[in-house]
């Protein structure tokens, strides 16, 4: 861009020249050559050898470098200004027309002159720079490829720019119409190539826009265009749709900048070529569509509607058959009004009334809407005269009207006890005629079916060995109707078309029911009877009803009689045959006698609430659940008494306030009145020892270890059916007595689970060894520790010496590392590994499973309960701890806090007078004798630097200060962890160096300061500024005064002499993070307080840098140079003696220190300023940390590549030494 301002002024070419071998290849270099006209001559002189003073052609030459410099200096800051606002509105930068016509220029010194209707406008300019310079090129719209010729939008639209409070106006969206003819299209891609290329000139270093972009986007016209798309011929005489075609063609294109995104093709060209090739890509867009479509028109130019074709709504398909008996419905009386011709372009609307369309270039065919003429439907003579015409058909609709109404007054008549079924075509919604009628639309039948409790189905008859969908609704109160077919009634949209509940397709295909047969009659007559599978199920509906209803025979006896009475509930035997073969009945079961005849006559049954033949309803309940009914579920009917008794114990409104405070968070404690659950307790105990024979004394005890009454649960299991009451009861491996962890096996139970048949692969761990605590929980182990007390003292917990616990457990003692998950209330969540090194989980093998309600089950209970039920979620405590092992098995899950055990001393030192927390002179010495070592071998064993790194993560839990020298080591550790002995890096060395330094009393030493009991204002509030080359860093002292013309204040630019590491990761904008806190770095050095005051920092962050307030609380992280400057905060606050607290703030909050960053300094005493000098920020050590953590993080970033790409795994953990033996005990 320098050169063609350079031109533009008439520069010669040899300074030109001189220039560019000089290095000054873009304008922003250009342009900041220097600050004044004087000072560039110098430079001038300095670095080419232009003398002014020479002669006249140098004095001339010197003239009209000065000239482009100052138009180069100016176009440069309103381009930076105009980046910087439309980045603040989210919207691309505008392009000034003279930047246009550079670009223009500058291309068609390349490929020659180009006419103005192929040179892209500047709105698409606009958006091609910024999608390179935001590295996401982005798909375009047609209509939004406009050229210069098109003519640029003068209107204009103003917006509210919410950081400042300014009204803004921007230029209106520039659009043309969406291309109709295959040369168009064409032009439009030579506009999108040539645009890449225009942008690409300010670009030259992007690699993925190298190659022939124009070439690229020919490429894409000659194959959308070509035989295979376009110019596909189909039978008849016909083409591919317009509309599908560019459909078709914008889905490449998207698929072309997607594949560039993901970095799976290294230039746009080569994304190009790729997507044209993408056979997915033709298939979902081309091909399936352009076949639906022709199978569509086929069957609407037959002059009838496809039985059972479903088809998206509003998309002109043809919709699903609602099915009829006898002949069928006849023709269709009058036509259809048409709104696209046969070749998809859509018609006129105002030529057709009354022909009223006056436009000079309508964008819509003028053709008749009823016969395709040449003349508006007003004028056509084809309208038929529908009542005349449909005398008789009129007829036999009232008199089936009649009939409709009959059939409901029976249904008010019916008796409570009779069983009615009620069969329809189910209601489909809005048609391609219209919106038909259907009985399930009338009001008084759903008055009547709410009155009786009925429930309604829709399903397919295909289901049940049809050749035909016919989508078919059922109305009944029989039992069980939900489990046959897709329950509720049909909803639809806002437009009438149908949403459910029967699904779009019945997943097979039928030939089509449309037309009339050779002899007479319509395909559809044969569709009135039902095929015999569905009289199968219809009749084993009703008997099952019928049966269910009958008395049944109370459950009692002792635990033999019930065991024979239900089977046998658990078993060894990992080979059972399939649940439903597994249950025994002492006598005839006439529904499961049915169940195995309609097995027998079309397959497995599936007792299903999704619909016949898909999967099992799971409710979370086990397969002997009452919600899936199948042939041995729990029969809760018996207990039904003690829950209306449950309801009398409170009033109506008291349970209802009960609820309300339950749903509002309002409930502390019980959530019923003081009694009730007493007296509810008392009232179910005494129901299951009248009905069981056990005392009320036994079934109230509680086990020790145990907080549930499991006699109780065990009875009430017992009584109401259920296979797996045994697991309550006294048995060895109940949860009375304590399961098995399943390291030596697990039974099956058949009855209640599902087999599971996959699971999880563990590494094998032939030598199970110890393992020590995570980092999380190392830098925790107090809060731990308290939280095991807890656990202890419930029951859940033991605390044995490792000497008594591996003489009484032996080799089942496996000590595993835990790792503390701290939880939004500042509690932890252990996790207890066993996985790693002791390898417990994978010698454990659950033989049942358990399907929890997914969105399939949730949806299906919304349909059920329709309308909305007010429905609470509830979670047990420590759910997974409740439940009882067995004391054999303690030792698997045996476990170390590392307070008591690791730690045989005082872990630190508390100067009680001072207010100081330091560490032991022991563990100091260890520390620096530790890196001494380390940096003068420069070779470490990884596993022992591991170890070293956890002690010392637990030391910096007292030197806070310290902490974030931390980042790093974690960094490096994780990323060798396939090595075994590595030589240590030289930033790791420089922070092991730094950290023996300060491992000495007089410097280990934090002070614990008291909170301050009112929250204080903040002190200051800096803000950073990152935009291209420009790098702002500012702040005030919002806590001198509530003026802020009585504030101190500072604003300092960063650049490549005073910060270099700012720009080495590219735009500085990337470390927009890392800038944000040393602004905070800043602002504590030019605003120092009194010496040793408690008062605390508060800080505004921005909206972009909310991660800065928990980094600050945290003080640590592994980005880089973050890590960096968050040392250097910390040492700072430590040496200052201060503490930093951050709050977050919104930009708008902090728009004083906004404005100094963009250098407005109005509202400011420039008395006030304060220099900040930015070399000054970082002391030497961390200078040099910065050179040298360059270099590491280079590496770090290097072994993760190669460990994803899968050239590098870890060592097993059976490889790895043990970290503790390495380095000893301390």
């Amino acid at each position: 861009m320098p050169l063609l301002a350079l031109t533009d002024v008439g520069v010669p070419e040899e300074v030109q020249a001189a220039l560019y071998h000089r290095g000054y290849t873009s304008m922003r270099l250009f342009s900041g050559i220097d600050e004044t006209r004087a000072e560039v001559r110098l430079a001038l002189n300095a670095e080419i050898g232009l003398d002014h003073t020479a002669g006249n052609a140098e004095r001339r030459s010197t003239a009209l470098v000065l000239s482009a410099w100052e138009t180069s200096r100016t176009q440069q800051k309103s381009s930076d200004e105009t980046r910087a606002e439309a980045r603040a509105a989210m919207v691309p930068r505008p392009v000034p027309v003279n930047e246009h016509a550079m670009l223009r220029e500058a291309l068609e010194s390349q490929i020659g002159r180009l006419r103005d209707y192929e040179v892209p406008a500047k709105s698409l300019i606009a958006a091609k720079l910024d999608d390179i310079e935001t590295n996401l090129p982005k798909l375009e719209d047609l209509r939004d490829v406009a050229s210069i010729e098109d003519g640029e939008a003068d209107l204009l639209q103003g917006s509210l720019d919410a950081a400042t409070g300014t009204f803004k106006m921007k230029a209106a969206r520039n659009t043309v119409t969406m291309p109709k003819t295959a040369e168009e299209l064409r032009l439009r891609h030579r506009r999108i190539g040539l645009a890449w290329e225009m942008a690409r000139t300010k670009h030259r270093n992007r690699v993925w826009l190298q190659g022939g972009l124009v070439e690229a986007y020919r490429h894409l016209s000659d194959h959308v265009l070509g035989k295979h798309v376009h110019g596909l011929q189909l039978p008849h005489e016909q083409k591919p749709r317009w509309e599908l075609v560019l459909g078709y063609e914008q889905e490449v294109r998207k698929r072309a900048y997607q594949l560039l995104r993901r970095g799976e093709e290294p230039t746009l060209e080569d994304a190009m070529k790729r997507a044209i090739s993408d056979p997915e890509t033709m298939n979902l867009h081309f091909v399936v569509p352009l076949t639906t479509s022709i199978a569509a028109s086929h069957s609407s130019s037959s002059g009838g509607r496809q039985g059972g074709t479903t088809a998206k709504p509003g998309q002109g398909g043809p919709s699903p058959s609602k099915g009829s008996k006898g002949a069928g419905r006849g023709p269709k009386p009058v036509k259809k009004l048409q709104v696209k011709t046969p070749d998809g372009r859509p018609l006129c609307f105002k030529y057709n009334n009354n022909n009223k369309c006056v436009a000079k270039n309508c964008n819509f065919v003028h053709q008749c809407q009823r016969c395709l003429g040449n003349h508006p439907k007003s004028a056509c003579n084809t309208i038929r005269n529908d009542t005349k015409a449909n005398a008789e058909l009129k007829e036999k609709a009232d008199l089936g009207t009649t009939l409709v109404m009959r059939c409901i007054e029976a249904l008010e008549l019916a008796p409570g006890e009779t069983v009615c079924l009620w069969e329809h075509p189910e209601d489909l919604g809005r048609a391609r005629n219209g919106t038909p009628a259907s009985v399930w639309q009338l009001e008084a039948l759903r008055k009547v079916a709410k009155k009786r409790g009925m429930d309604t189905i829709a399903f397919h008859q295909c289901t049940y060995g049809a050749d035909y969908p016919k989508p078919t609704r059922f109305l009944s109160d029989a039992r069980g109707l939900l489990q046959l077919g897709f329950g509720g009634w049909p909803t639809f949209n806002k437009d009438s078309y149908y949403l459910g509940p029967l699904p779009r397709s019945c997943g097979h295909s039928h030939q089509p029911l449309i037309g009339a047969e050779d002899g007479g009659g319509f395909k559809t007559a044969p569709t009135a009877a039902y095929p015999p599978e569905m009289n199968l199920m219809i009749a084993s509906l009703l008997f099952n009803h019928w049966h269910q209803s009958q008395p049944t025979t109370p459950v009692g006896g002792g635990e033999d009689q019930q065991q024979q009475q239900h089977g046998c509930a658990r078993t060894g035997n990992r080979d059972e045959e399939d649940p439903y073969k597994t249950r025994m009945v002492t006598e005839e079961d006439p529904a499961l006698e049915l169940a195995k005849a309609v097995e027998k006559e079309r397959g497995a049954v599936s007792y299903s609430m999704r619909g016949p033949g898909q999967k099992l309803f799971h409710d979370g309940a086990g397969l002997c659940s009452q919600g899936n009914r199948r042939p041995a579920f729990r029969d809760i009917s018996v207990m039904s008494s003690v829950g209306e008794e449950l309801l009398a114990l409170t009033t109506e409104e008291d349970l209802r306030n009960d609820l309300y405070r339950l749903a509002l968070g309002r409930c502390e404690g019980p959530p019923f009145r003081e009694g009730v659950v007493e007296a509810a307790r008392n009232l179910r105990l005494r129901h299951l020892s009248q009905r069981s024979g056990v005392e009320k004394a036994k079934l109230e005890h509680v086990e020790p270890r145990q907080p549930f009454m499991l006699a109780a649960i065990a009875e009430h299991l017992k009584i109401i059916g259920d296979p797996d009451w045994p697991a309550f009861g006294t048995g060895p491996g109940s949860f009375r007595t304590g399961v098995p962890l399943g390291v030596q096996g697990m039974p099956r139970v058949p009855e209640v689970f599902e087999a599971k048949e996959k699971w999880r692969k563990y590494e094998p761990v032939p030598w199970p060894t110890d393992k020590n605590n995570y980092t999380s929980a190392v830098d925790n182990a107090g809060a731990v520790q308290r939280q095991f007390r807890k656990e202890e003292a419930l029951g859940a917990m033991v605390e044995m010496d490792e000497g008594a616990a591996r003489e009484r457990y032996g080799d089942r003692v496996r000590v595993a590392a835990l790792a503390a998950l701290e939880k939004s209330d500042h509690s932890f969540r252990v996790v207890h590994d066993a996985t790693h090194n002791v390898g417990v989980n994978s010698q454990i093998k659950v033989e049942d499973q358990l399907r929890y309600p997914g969105p399939a089950e949730i949806k299906m209970a919304m349909r059920v309960l329709f309308p909305p039920t007010f429905i609470l979620a509830a979670d047990i405590a420590r759910a997974h701890r409740l439940v009882l092992v067995r004391e054999e098995d303690w030792g698997y899950q045996t476990c170390r806090t590392g307070v008591d055990e690791v730690c045989p001393f005082p872990p630190g030192q508390v100067d009680v007078k001072e207010c100081e927390l330091g560490m032991t002179e022991k563990r100091l010495r260890w520390a620096r004798d530790w890196m001494e070592r380390t940096i003068a071998n420069k070779i470490v064993q990884v596993e022992e630097f591991r170890s070293a790194l956890g002690r010392l993560a637990f030391m910096m839990s007292a030197f806070t200060h310290l902490k974030p020298l931390l980042g790093p080591l974690y960094s490096w550790t994780t990323a060798v962890d396939h090595c075994r002995t590595l030589q240590v890096p030289a930033a790791i060395i420089l922070i092991l160096t730094f950290l023996k330094a300060t491992m000495v009393p007089g410097i280990a030493r934090t002070k614990v300061r008291v909170s301050p009991e009112v929250e204080e204002d903040h002190i200051f509030r800096p803000d950073a500024k990152a935009e291209g080359e420009t790098v702002v860093l500012g702040g005030w002292c919002c806590g001198d005064s509530h003026d802020r013309g009585q504030c101190r204040w500072f604003s300092v630019k960063l650049d490549r002499s005073n910060a270099p590491w700012v720009f080495e990761a590219g735009e500085p904008y990337r470390a927009i993070a890392s800038l944000e806190l040393l602004g905070t770095l800043a602002s504590i050095k030019a605003f120092p307080p009194v010496q040793g005051s408690a008062r605390s920092f508060c800080l505004s962050a921005g909206t972009d840098n909310l991660g800065n307030r928990h980094l600050v609380s945290r003080l640590l992280t592994t980005k880089f140079p973050l890590c960096i400057v968050l040392m250097q905060l910390a040492w700072t606050l430590h040496c200052k003696d201060l503490e930093l607290r951050l709050d977050w703030l919104p930009r708008l909050q902090n728009r004083e220190a906004d404005a100094l960053t963009n250098e407005d300094f109005s509202g400011f005493n420039m008395d006030l300023r304060v220099e900040v000098k930015p070399e000054d920020l970082l002391e030497e050590q961390f200078k040099e940390l910065l050179e040298k953590g360059g270099e590491l993080f280079d590496e770090i970033k290097e072994l993760r590549r190669k460990r994803k790409a899968g050239v590098m795994k870890s060592l097993p953990a059976n490889k790895k030494s043990k970290g503790t033996d390495l380095i000893g005990r301390w």
